[in-house]
Order: structure tokens, then sequence, then C-alpha cells
């Protein structure tokens, strides 16, 4: 199964330039608390399962839109870095069909090299979110890894097609987690690196009082 649990079209400069198309897809290795898509831990089964052409095709409805603002087709999730083959199959029907439409990715880089190699020749833009480059205060929000994060970015930064223009780095403001001392720590130890660094806040969730449903 594609295991695509939503496409949100028209999105405005918020994956890169221009318009674009991003695709979610279900899995994530991480366990975040301010997760903008929990549904992608969620059971699967439901959901409608794209071919890659079936999903190319339905996004070629907004290649106007893409071209005429330097948009393109996003890959984010959850980990879409968990479906390499899936999108590396998109990928080289999207090079017959929507030929210089650039594909981006949104990714946490929580994943093996080899994932990372295999999507490398088809990607235009890394777009990563690195929570915090503190290891402690990334496993505390993620339970997961920083190094692995880490040595993923540094093979991009070597290897990527398209250089350092290609990486776009996010640092978070993670409430009860990290403090602007440390995003600031995070961003110098980027810098030499990376040139494209966002720093934004996540917003905390109202909690649910009891007894209600939503």
């Amino acid at each position: 199964m594609s295991g695509i649990f939503s496409i949100s079209r028209f999105r405005m400069a918020t994956d890169g330039p221009g318009i674009s198309t991003l695709i979610g897809f279900s899995g994530c290795p991480l366990n975040c608390q301010y997760c903008p898509n929990p549904i992608c831990h969620d059971d699967c089964s439901h959901w409608p399962d794209y071919s890659a052409r079936e999903l190319i095709d339905f996004v070629r409805r907004d290649e106007l839109y893409m071209r005429m603002t330097g948009g393109g087709i996003v890959f984010g999730g959850g980990e879409p870095l968990g479906q390499e083959y899936f999108i590396e199959e998109c990928a080289l029907y999207s090079q017959k069909t929507l030929p210089d439409i650039p594909l981006r990715i949104e990714t946490s880089l929580q994943t093996s090299i080899e994932n990372v190699q295999e999507l490398l020749p088809y990607i235009s833009s890394w777009i990563i979110d690195i929570k915090d480059l503190n290891p402690d205060i990334y496993y505390r929000y993620t339970h997961g890894q920083m190094d692995l994060m880490w040595n993923n970015l540094m093979y991009l930064v070597q290897h990527a097609p398209y250089g350092q223009d290609s990486i776009w780095v996010r640092v978070p403001r993670i409430p009860g987690y990290n403090t602007n001392r440390d995003i600031q720590k995070s961003v110098r130890r980027l810098q030499p690196y990376v040139k494209h660094i966002e720093v934004f806040s996540y917003r905390k969730l109202p909690e649910k009082k009891e007894g209600t449903t939503e």
C-alpha cells in the first residue's frame, strides 16, 4: 500500500517556493509531543491506495500553478523516507509527465543512509526539521537518536546534487523542551554546513478538558 493519508493542494510558499502539493505518508519512527500529523501513526489500511502513476496523474491537475510560481511536488508525512521505493517510482513517472517540476521532501532524516541515497538523484530540495542538536533534548522530545539525523544531514551536505542550495533546515522552538539559548547553539552548529536555516515556533496544542470528545 502507498500509505498516503493526505494530499494537500495549493500550499503557497510553505514547502519551498511557489504553489506546491504536499503528499502526506503514514508511518514515522519518532514520537513527538507536538506532532502536526498524529494521524500518520494510525492504521492506514482504510486509506486510499494509489499507484505511482495514479498519484502523479492526480497531482498533474495543478501543473499550471506549479509552473507559473516555481512550486513543486512535496513528499512529507509522517516520514516519507520509509517509502523510498514508491517515491522513486513517482519520480520516474514524473520525469515523463511533469518534466522540470521540482520534487521536494520534508523529512526528519530518521532513516537509513541507503534510503537517502536511493532518492538523492531525484530530489531538488530537502526540507529538514532537526528538532534540536542537543542529544538529550532531541531524545526527550522524539525518543529518537540525534546522531542518525546528523549523519544523514552531513551526507546530504556532501552529496546532494544541488549542494547547500538544496538543503533547508528548520529549527523549532519547542515549548517545555528547548530554550532560545539551545536554539542559538543549534544554529551556530549548522551555519558552517547549511545556508538556509529557519527558526520557528511549535504551537502547544490545548489540552482536552475532562469529559469532552473534541
